[in-house]
């Protein structure tokens, strides 16, 4: 692609929260700047330096790393789990002076931040530098979150098993008190800092785009900062098509088009021992071969002796696990990264959300865009001991409401097509993603050119 020669002079840091879900779709972006022209830096602590380390070994995006504060516990210097520490968020406070530091050192034209590192926008508004927040969910659940704070809709909801509707939404949209993230039925004070940080944001980049939920886009942008759609940006990851583990990949290779049941629940995920053996009687009785992912070694002995599956542990590649030609179905706990690569990968969907604004996902995945079906799930729960168990035969409905051969399941799979097409459309030359693209680097530009030439004249 082309460079402007303005948009090949601008500098961006690029600072991720410090969450798998997070950093990946960061890192994905710093490769799409740096395809641009633009000179892209990611800054981010040591262990998760480490961690991305890799993928930018053959990139033109930089690294920067700022020490994690010495006298705070190990486990805190990461986010590996679903439960937030007391102490995270005030840990990632103190990383503040050590980003100015870089900021005066290596003075960018930009910065863009996770939408959860508030005192970012504080910190790039002192020092005269447009903050772009970045947003790494979809516009759907931005606005129904909105819409259930500023329309106080749980001042009327006594229990949490009470259903309540989103008005002056285009689809019908019912949701249970139970299904939402805690920090919109319990807001803690960060929340706040939240959204007060987010007025003084010059813009928002939004991994989604238009064509995949126009109306909420729409409803979205009409919320007053600026906002940019430029995703799905796994399909900007700059070292391609990453090979299939041999076991994994012989397993998908024996098995006819469209008949296995990927199952994933993301790294962040864990299950009792109890609900584990559910979700394998459930696999097993659904009669399909499957390929269960597992977030550990430890835990595939629960699942020991599969029949018509194969479970592995650990990290996989799971973008082109998902576009194998074997997969037929994809069982999600509907993360955003997940639920859109499942979209791009055209498989219709299981859902089984667990917590944080994954509810929400699966409502834009089963009534909006109509290619899931749901296992029932009512509650919102991060430790996996306080959920509801999941019987065996819900998972088995599911899995063959998705991939059996009814009228429903044919147009799912239509649908599930009809969507990869268009998002393989919106980000190739011309598509609406690139453009949006072009128009933020722009302004951007611009910027900076404006900054230049006041700077002359004071």
């Amino acid at each position: 692609m082309a460079k402007s020669s303005s948009i090949a002079e601008l500098k961006v840091f690029l600072v991720p929260f410090l969450a798998p879900g997070h950093m990946i779709p960061m890192v994905h972006l710093a490769h799409l700047l740096s395809h641009r022209g633009v000179i892209s830096t990611i800054v981010t602590t040591p262990g998760n330096a480490d961690l991305i380390r890799p993928s930018l070994s053959t990139s033109s995006v930089h690294l920067l790393t700022i020490p994690f504060p010495s006298d705070l516990p190990d486990n805190l210097t990461a986010f590996r789990s679903p439960e937030i520490p007391p102490d995270f968020y005030s840990a990632l406070c103190r990383l503040e002076p050590h980003l100015e530091h870089l900021l005066l050192s290596h003075r960018p034209d930009c910065l863009i931040s996770d939408i959860f590192l508030p005192w970012t926008a504080y910190l790039a508004e002192k020092h005269r530098i447009p903050r772009l927040a970045f947003h790494g969910t979809s516009s759907f659940s931005t606005v129904v979150m909105t819409a259930i704070v500023n329309l106080r809709l749980l001042d009327s909801v006594s229990r949490d098993d009470e259903s309540f509707l989103i008005p002056g939404f285009p689809h019908h949209i019912e949701m249970y008190r139970s299904q939402l993230p805690y920090f919109i039925t319990s807001p803690p004070a960060f929340v706040t800092e939240v959204a007060e940080a987010y007025k003084q944001t010059f813009g928002t980049v939004v991994n989604s785009f238009h064509e995949l939920e126009p109306a909420y886009a729409a409803m979205l942008g009409s919320q007053g900062a600026r906002n940019w759609l430029v995703g799905p940006l796994s399909f900007f990851r700059l070292s391609g098509a990453v090979a299939i583990p041999a076991k994994i990949f012989s397993f998908l290779e024996s098995k006819e088009h469209g008949s296995v049941v990927y199952v994933c629940f993301g790294s962040l995920s864990r299950f009792t021992v109890v609900q584990m053996r559910e979700i394998k009687t459930g696999l097993e009785a659904a009669n399909r071969p499957y390929l269960w992912v597992v977030t550990d070694e430890a835990t595939t002995d629960y699942v020991a002796g599969e029949a018509n599956g194969l479970v592995v542990s650990g990290w996989v590649p799971q973008v082109e696990i998902l576009n194998h030609p074997a997969i037929g179905g994809f069982v999600t706990h509907c993360g955003w990264n997940s639920s859109l690569e499942g979209i791009i990968a055209g498989v219709p969907m299981v859902t089984w959300p667990l917590f944080a604004e994954q509810f929400i996902n699966e409502r834009l995945l089963v009534d909006v865009l109509r290619v899931a079906v749901g296992v029932g799930t009512k509650v919102s729960r991060v430790k996996a001991e306080d959920r509801l168990l999941v019987p065996a035969e819900k998972l088995t409905a599911a899995v063959e409401a998705v991939m059996g051969g009814s009228e429903d399941a044919d147009e799912r799979r239509q649908r599930a097509n009809e969507l990869k097409e268009t998002a393989a459309a919106v980000v190739a030359d011309g598509g609406s993603s690139v453009m949006e693209l072009d128009l933020m680097l722009e302004e951007l530009s611009a910027l900076k050119m404006a900054r230049i030439h006041n700077s002359n004249y004071e």
